[in-house]
């Protein structure tokens, strides 16, 4: 590098990274996800009750640390695109581009993993998707304040994971077109084993970022439920286990994301037998 070429100084700001931004000056106000997040996102512990969490966030602020966010938080994600933002200084243009979502293919569709999966997913995508701009959706909400005050973005985050741990997700199969990574599975209703929904999303190839999402279910008007945040853990469970280049064909039978195994062993009716107290 010549010495007449600038130098550019990156840093993380709690703008740039989701979920390292509190929305309430009152810190008490958040919830326990969002605490941790916080506190990850600075390289802090995350252990303990909600008390301490809440007062290790105020301990941070009072020392004057809130900015210093973690470069290497998601894996260097976050860091990674605004350097490319600051070289390339096409912000505008990128954003632009990106955010138009397609429609969702009729055809096309291959078990995953079929190929590669966008190289910037990581849990920061889903935190950004569920809870990050859901909060701004619900506080720009305008006079819809009953719905603003029971819309609780941790929920999804929590019964999310555990649908995807308890073998909810099935079923699922993706798709790239042009710069799109598509996604849908069938997620099974907590209260049903027999009524899966049908759940999709759609990601840039390039920032791994959410541009679209659905779910059959009532509470998916903003696709944010506990299904589209199930697949979104179980793509990133994926990842973490085996990469973004999807498995190679072999002969061994699947052993990731194995639906639940049913305790039922159906018999004729004339054969069933009950034990009567």
């Amino acid at each position: 590098m010549a010495a007449s070429d600038p130098i550019f100084s990156v840093k993380l700001t709690p703008d740039d990274v989701p979920g390292a931004k509190f929305w309430s000056p009152n810190v008490s106000e958040h919830s326990v996800c969002e605490l941790k997040r916080w506190l990850a996102c600075r390289g802090l512990p995350v252990g303990g009750l909600k008390d301490d969490l809440i007062k290790r966030c105020i301990s941070c602020i009072e020392a004057g640390k809130s900015g210093e966010i973690l470069l290497s938080i998601d894996g260097g994600t976050w860091f990674q695109k605004k350097a490319l933002q600051v070289i390339d200084k096409m912000k505008e243009t990128s954003s632009s581009s990106l955010s138009t979502a397609p429609f969702l293919p009729v055809t096309g569709w291959k078990i995953f993993p079929s190929g590669p999966i966008p190289k910037a997913f990581t849990y920061g995508v889903i935190y950004e998707h569920i809870i990050a701009t859901a909060r701004l959706m619900s506080t720009d909400g305008g006079d819809d304040d009953e719905f603003s005050a029971a819309f609780n973005t941790s929920k999804p985050m929590s019964k999310g994971r555990q649908f995807f741990l308890s073998g909810h997700v099935n079923d699922i199969q993706d798709i790239r077109k042009n710069d799109f990574y598509f996604l849908k599975a069938k997620v099974m209703p907590s209260y049903s084993q027999t009524s899966p929904y049908n759940v999709s999303v759609t990601l840039n190839m390039t920032t791994a970022s959410v541009v679209d999402a659905s779910c059959d279910c009532k509470a998916s008007a903003m696709g944010r439920c506990n299904h589209v945040a199930a697949l979104l853990f179980a793509l990133e469970d994926f990842t973490v286990q085996f990469g973004f280049e999807g498995l190679a064909c072999t002969s061994d039978v699947c052993k990731w994301n194995v639906g639940r195994k049913k305790k039922k062993n159906p018999k004729p009716a004339h054969e069933l037998r009950y034990n009567w107290l």
